[in-house]
């Protein structure tokens, strides 16, 4: 074979065109068959979703309501009850009179001499403005001592009043001499240094805590604790009790004005500790001592759910009572407002156990119910799930 024919043929070969590729037709049922399936899976998750997320059950229920006339004598078993209080105030000073009074404090009195000193009473000691101030008594200071190779001088405290009355003897702390021993060799080693201010001095006329301003402001505080025992009780009542506001008593245990009645002020605080106390009944036996005879509700089950709701407005008077006593009698009258109550978690597993759907089954199992209405969301699913959900946290109970 000739180098040409052979080059054409290795030619022919390299550059022959690919064989066809032959299209396979579309399938279009198939393909619209996965497509509703992918829609009904969709939907079916979706539905499942809004069902385990969404679905819940709405109770409205209305609790049997009463209208009772009331017309009872009592008498019960009961407790006491105290609870601490107090009350405090600032007031206005408002009594003025002359008055002329001595600065008074405590003076350290120093002795460096060996031998004691004696300082008879009226003895002066002198400021260094030349303010006179006078020891009270005759007082010994003690000679001075060694003690670790040192000289410690004597020294007592006593208290001392101003020659003079005024405010110009009040003063700071001190250094005194003692001029009646001016011109002896124990006036540079018998002196004084206040321990405390000079207070207390004034003359003229003043403004003091008057005995009215102390009784005005005892009643204005004891008006305001008895007007809020009530209320202080309410706050620490036992559960279950009720408290009989025609055995409130409010006591006072102590009383006090800082400044005191007498002393300069222009303003004091008055302070009153008290208790208020009185008489409590447990509320159940209480309402079923008043209503459980009565032919609305002498079913023993429901004088158990009876609950006065007006309890506190009924007119409750107590006869032969002393706090502390025994014994009592208690007279109660008025209209009162009977509710029997309802209790919701007891209502919810009733419906899940007994898969309660419509009312008038709901009204049967408990008779304390007047009205009640069953709805479930989301609405729609109401033709296809009749089932109460078996959670009972998606049962919602709305007392009206």
């Amino acid at each position: 074979m000739s180098k040409r024919i052979l080059n054409d043929v290795v030619a022919k070969e390299f550059f022959r065109e690919p064989a066809p590729v032959l299209k396979q037709p579309i399938n279009t049922k198939k393909s619209k068959t996965k497509a509703y399936l992918f829609v009904f899976i969709f939907l079916a998750a979706t539905a499942s979703f809004l069902i385990f997320f969404e679905r819940k059950t709405t109770v409205r229920v209305s609790p049997k309501r009463f209208a009772i006339e009331i017309n009872k004598s009592l008498q019960p078993v009961f407790k006491t009850i105290e609870i601490s209080d107090s009350h405090s105030d600032i007031f206005e000073a408002t009594k003025r009179i002359s008055r002329d009074q001595f600065a008074n404090g405590t003076v350290s009195i120093f002795n460096k001499s060996k031998d004691a000193q004696v300082l008879i009473a009226s003895t002066r000691l002198e400021a260094p403005n030349g303010n006179i101030y006078r020891i009270p008594k005759t007082i010994v200071v003690p000679g001075a001592k060694s003690q670790g190779g040192k000289s410690v001088p004597g020294s007592l405290n006593v208290a001392v009043a101003a020659d003079k009355p005024g405010a110009q003897y009040n003063a700071g702390l001190l250094d005194f001499t003692l001029p009646g021993l001016k011109g002896s060799s124990k006036y540079e080693l018998v002196f004084g240094r206040s321990k405390t201010e000079m207070t207390g001095g004034s003359s003229g006329e003043q403004r003091i805590v008057g005995r009215g301003d102390v009784d005005g402001a005892l009643t204005k505080l004891l008006a305001e604790a008895r007007s809020g025992a009530l209320a202080v009780i309410i706050k620490k009542l036992p559960e279950g009790e009720f408290f009989i506001p025609a055995s409130l008593e409010y006591i006072i245990t102590n009383e006090s004005a800082v400044p005191s009645a007498g002393e300069n002020a222009d303003k004091f605080e008055f302070r009153i500790n008290g208790v208020a106390r009185g008489i409590i009944i447990n509320k159940k036996v209480l309402i079923k001592a008043l209503i459980g005879d009565n032919p609305l509700i002498q079913d023993p089950f429901l004088a158990g759910l009876a609950d006065i709701k007006n309890l506190d407005k009924l007119s409750i008077k107590i006869f032969g009572y002393k706090f502390g006593g025994s014994a009592l009698t208690i007279a109660v009258s008025g209209q009162a407002e009977v509710e029997l109550t309802l209790d919701t978690e007891d209502i919810k597993e009733v419906i899940v156990s007994q898969n309660i759907e419509n009312a008038a089954t709901l009204l049967e199992m408990f008779p304390q119910i007047a009205r009640a209405e069953i709805t479930q969301k989301p609405f729609w699913l109401r033709p296809f799930l009749r089932r109460i959900p078996n959670n009972p946290s998606r049962i919602d109970i709305i007392i009206e």
